[in-house]
């Protein structure tokens, strides 16, 4: 059992085929370093380089964060570009705080 009884921010996404909930949770840069060496300034430089690479390794790390085992190949293989642009960005929306509450607003009436 955890001891922090705070609650992250979530997103949905249907990106392994299933929707699922998935916590923003700062996990993803522990796995981006751990894994392949990318620190949180490295993200815009590899970006430029190379963004399918760069966005399944990130994506990658997201679902580890969320305690789902997977490989960068298993993502590559299972996704294109506007899959990976969608998941994280949903992430990084959250993440950097970039809803505002008129969004969600404006969301939930939808």
């Amino acid at each position: 059992m955890s001891i922090f009884t705070n609650s992250l921010k979530t997103f949905k996404s249907n990106i392994t085929g299933k929707t699922k909930t998935y916590k923003v949770n700062n996990a993803v840069w522990l796995y981006l370093d751990a894994d392949y060496g990318l620190k949180q300034g490295d993200w815009v430089n590899m970006l430029e380089k190379d963004e399918v690479l760069t966005l399944g390794k990130f994506a990658t790390c997201i679902l580890k964060a969320n305690k789902i085992d997977t490989t960068l190949e298993e993502v590559l293989e299972n996704t294109d570009i506007e899959i990976l642009n969608e998941f994280v960005n949903a992430y990084g929306t959250l993440a950097l705080n970039l809803i505002t509450e008129e969004d969600e607003v404006e969301e939930k009436n939808a």
